[in-house]
């Protein structure tokens, strides 16, 4: 049982270093989202690493990468440089500030948090109020409840939640609805707050990014209803006065989680490039739209 346990360590390692490797040689990002010293109770598809495996991969990463902010690094990108890299927080969580932003500030590796601006104001983003449905064993209810108001999920209710022809907005709203009804209590302190930020602010090494007020997938809302999701967040973190990335990470990272609106939106605000998260390869050019002089860079999910 011992030999059967270390060969399988040993296999991950050598997995680990294979993707560590080709994140190098293809210049692609890193993506992060909850960082934990034990498994947390509320984690249902929650992406999430141990603290003790996020330290050694980042001392991997750094042996073989340039960690750079996320715009120096888009940058680079665009240039065609190869060995670079840049680490990012997507979602603000709260369990980041504990171990993983001290660890990266320790040794001095810059990172840029992409932030989701309701958040902020002490609200639930809806992939989380989706891990709560799943959470408490009532997807079955939910999926049924829906129906109701005319949206259809036919199997998955994680994954065909979060496509292009079902409005995020109207799913965030009936689960809202769904779980007052059920009288089931939501978790608190579940991300960076406002006080966080600021006082994070204070290192050298990071900035924060624009994430989206709500983490609705784009490409299913209107042009209107997407200008007012980055228009939000930009002015919510502005506001604050902390140190700002001119790059944008598209919440899912898709191809199809943003269109050809959303990049003319970022254009017309200023915004320099876009972040997607499509894995350890290089940005498919056929599924971007080519009239637009914005950067594009790939991330992918360790």
């Amino acid at each position: 049982m011992i030999y059967n346990k270390n060969w399988t360590g040993i296999r991950n390692y050598f997995l680990q270093w294979r993707k560590i490797l080709k994140s190098s040689t293809l210049g692609t990002g890193v993506c992060f989202h909850s960082i934990h010293s034990k498994q947390p109770e509320f984690n249902t598809n929650i992406h999430t690493l141990l603290f003790d495996d996020f330290q050694k991969l980042i001392l991997r990463i750094n042996r073989v990468s340039k960690i750079l902010p996320a715009d120096e690094y888009l940058e680079a990108v665009s240039k065609g440089k190869k060995r670079i890299t840049t680490i990012c927080f997507d979602d603000a969580y709260a369990s980041i500030k504990e171990q993983a932003i001290p660890f990266m500030l320790e040794h001095q590796l810059p990172i840029t948090i992409f932030v989701n601006s309701s958040t902020l104001q002490g609200n639930l983003l809806w992939r989380d109020r989706i891990r709560i449905i799943y959470h408490e064993k009532l997807e079955s209810d939910f999926v049924q409840f829906i129906k109701s108001k005319n949206v259809f999920i036919e199997r998955n209710l994680y994954k065909e939640s979060k496509q292009p022809q079902i409005n995020s907005g109207l799913i965030d709203s009936v689960l809202s609805q769904f779980l007052e009804l059920r009288n089931i209590k939501t978790p608190t302190n579940l991300y960076l707050s406002q006080s966080d930020l600021v006082l994070i602010n204070e290192s050298n090494n990071v900035v924060f990014g624009n994430h989206t007020h709500n983490h609705y997938l784009l490409s299913s809302l209107t042009r209107e209803e997407q200008k007012k999701e980055i228009q939000k967040c930009h002015e919510a973190l502005t506001k604050l006065n902390i140190k700002l990335s001119n790059v944008f990470a598209a919440p899912f990272g898709g191809y199809n989680s943003v269109n050809a609106t959303t990049f003319g939106i970022l254009e017309e605000l200023g915004y320099l490039g876009i972040l997607l998260t499509n894995g350890l390869s290089k940005v498919n050019r056929d599924q971007i739209p080519n009239k637009f002089k914005i950067k594009v860079a790939n991330r992918f999910l360790p």
